[in-house]
Protein backbone atom coordinates (compact mmCIF):
# COMPACT_ATOMS: atom_id res chain seq x y z
CA UNK A 1 0.00 0.00 0.00
CA UNK A 2 1.38 3.41 -0.95
CA UNK A 3 -0.03 5.00 2.23
CA UNK A 4 1.81 2.81 4.69
CA UNK A 5 5.35 2.76 5.95
CA UNK A 6 7.41 -0.12 7.29
CA UNK A 7 9.71 0.75 10.17
CA UNK A 8 12.45 -1.65 11.25
CA UNK A 9 14.80 -1.09 14.13
CA UNK A 10 17.35 -3.39 15.76
CA UNK A 11 17.59 -3.31 19.54
CA UNK A 12 20.39 -4.87 21.55
CA UNK A 13 20.78 -5.72 25.20
CA UNK A 14 24.35 -4.65 25.95
CA UNK A 15 23.98 -5.51 29.63
CA UNK A 16 24.96 -8.64 31.50
CA UNK A 17 21.37 -9.50 32.52
CA UNK A 18 18.23 -10.42 30.63
CA UNK A 19 15.82 -7.52 30.33
CA UNK A 20 13.15 -5.75 28.34
CA UNK A 21 13.22 -2.74 26.06
CA UNK A 22 10.19 -0.70 25.04
CA UNK A 23 10.54 0.50 21.45
CA UNK A 24 8.57 3.71 20.83
CA UNK A 25 7.76 4.99 17.33
CA UNK A 26 6.92 8.69 17.04
CA UNK A 27 5.73 10.54 13.95
CA UNK A 28 5.89 14.23 13.09
CA UNK A 29 4.72 15.97 9.93
CA UNK A 30 7.20 18.58 8.70
CA UNK A 31 4.66 21.19 7.54
CA UNK A 32 1.02 21.12 8.59
CA UNK A 33 -1.40 23.54 10.15
CA UNK A 34 -3.50 20.68 11.48
CA UNK A 35 -0.69 18.88 13.29
CA UNK A 36 0.67 20.07 16.63
CA UNK A 37 4.38 20.76 16.91
CA UNK A 38 4.97 17.78 19.19
CA UNK A 39 5.82 14.29 18.02
CA UNK A 40 2.93 11.83 18.20
CA UNK A 41 3.34 8.29 19.52
CA UNK A 42 2.09 5.95 16.78
CA UNK A 43 3.33 2.51 17.82
CA UNK A 44 5.20 0.72 20.57
CA UNK A 45 6.32 -2.78 21.46
CA UNK A 46 7.93 -4.29 24.52
CA UNK A 47 10.78 -6.64 23.57
CA UNK A 48 12.35 -9.24 25.86
CA UNK A 49 16.10 -9.59 25.31
CA UNK A 50 18.59 -11.98 26.83
CA UNK A 51 21.98 -10.56 27.81
CA UNK A 52 23.92 -9.69 24.64
CA UNK A 53 20.96 -10.49 22.35
CA UNK A 54 19.86 -8.40 19.34
CA UNK A 55 16.40 -8.39 17.79
CA UNK A 56 14.92 -6.56 14.82
CA UNK A 57 11.49 -5.13 15.52
CA UNK A 58 9.14 -4.33 12.64
CA UNK A 59 6.20 -1.92 12.64
CA UNK A 60 3.75 -1.16 9.85
CA UNK A 61 2.28 2.33 10.04
CA UNK A 62 -0.93 2.34 8.02
CA UNK A 63 -2.76 5.29 6.51
CA UNK A 64 -4.53 5.97 9.80
CA UNK A 65 -1.17 6.84 11.41
CA UNK A 66 -0.89 9.78 9.01
CA UNK A 67 -4.36 11.15 9.64
CA UNK A 68 -5.08 14.03 11.98
CA UNK A 69 -8.19 15.85 13.09
CA UNK A 70 -8.23 19.25 11.42
CA UNK A 71 -9.72 22.53 12.52
CA UNK A 72 -12.94 21.46 10.81
CA UNK A 73 -13.06 18.39 13.14
CA UNK A 74 -12.65 16.01 10.22
CA UNK A 75 -9.87 13.50 9.56
CA UNK A 76 -7.26 14.59 7.04
CA UNK A 77 -4.46 12.57 5.49
CA UNK A 78 -1.14 14.41 5.67
CA UNK A 79 0.75 14.10 2.41
CA UNK A 80 4.26 15.50 2.28
CA UNK A 81 7.38 15.18 4.38
CA UNK A 82 7.25 13.24 7.64
CA UNK A 83 9.79 12.32 10.29
CA UNK A 84 9.84 9.04 12.20
CA UNK A 85 11.67 8.90 15.51
CA UNK A 86 12.67 5.69 17.33
CA UNK A 87 14.68 6.52 20.43
CA UNK A 88 17.61 8.61 19.13
CA UNK A 89 17.12 7.50 15.50
CA UNK A 90 15.40 9.77 12.99
CA UNK A 91 14.30 9.15 9.39
CA UNK A 92 12.69 11.52 6.89
CA UNK A 93 10.36 10.40 4.09
CA UNK A 94 7.59 11.68 1.82
CA UNK A 95 4.10 10.35 1.25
Amino acid sequence: DENQVEVRVTVENVGERDGEETVLVFLKHKFSEAVPCAKMLKAFRRVALKAGQKKTVKFILGADAFQVIGRDYKKHFNHGTHFIFVNELKAEFKL
